[in-house]
């Protein structure tokens, strides 16, 4: 397992663009921001402006770390070695999906009008993408259904991940 800087050029582009966001926006935006939204699209949920920008920046910067290095102390990680590739791919398709999470949060925050279609359509996307590369994930303790009796049993860990 090797992190090339190919691989890392989403997430950074990602979080740069996160961090000038943040930068941009936050004169323009009202103290308070949306970080909870009902299904008609309502906001139920509301922080102020340093703790969202901090929050979700934070929590996008942790979950890039965890994801990326996590294999690496994997006790089976000579299993995942190989397919290393999805792991990335789905580390990113999570990172992606997060932004454009904290990108609407904004929007509604600017505009006062939730646009319900893009996180359909990310959610539709991110389930597709998981759905397509999970069961190519070998057996491993960070990500998958993480069952006792699938870690334990291969056989079980691909009948769980299909």
């Amino acid at each position: 397992m090797r992190l090339g800087w190919k691989r890392e050029i989403l997430p950074a582009v990602l979080a740069v663009g996160m961090i000038v966001a943040a930068f941009y926006y936050y004169p323009l935006l009202p103290n308070s921001l949306p970080v909870h939204f009902g299904l008609k699209g309502q906001p139920n949920g509301w922080v102020s402006k340093p703790v969202f920008f901090l929050e979700n920046t934070g929590i996008f910067c942790f979950t890039y770390l965890l994801l990326t290095f996590l294999p690496f102390i994997d006790p089976l990680k000579k299993k995942i070695e190989p397919k290393f590739k999805t792991a990335i791919l789905l580390r990113d398709v999570i990172l992606v999906f997060s932004a454009v999470v904290y990108f609407v949060a904004i929007e509604y925050a600017r505009a006062g009008a939730l646009h319900v279609d893009y996180i359909g359509v990310a959610i539709g996307l991110m389930l597709i993408v998981l759905g397509n590369y999970m069961p190519k994930v070998p057996q491993n303790w960070f990500l998958g259904i993480r069952t006792p009796w699938a870690i334990s049993s291969e056989a079980n860990w691909k009948k769980t991940h299909i």
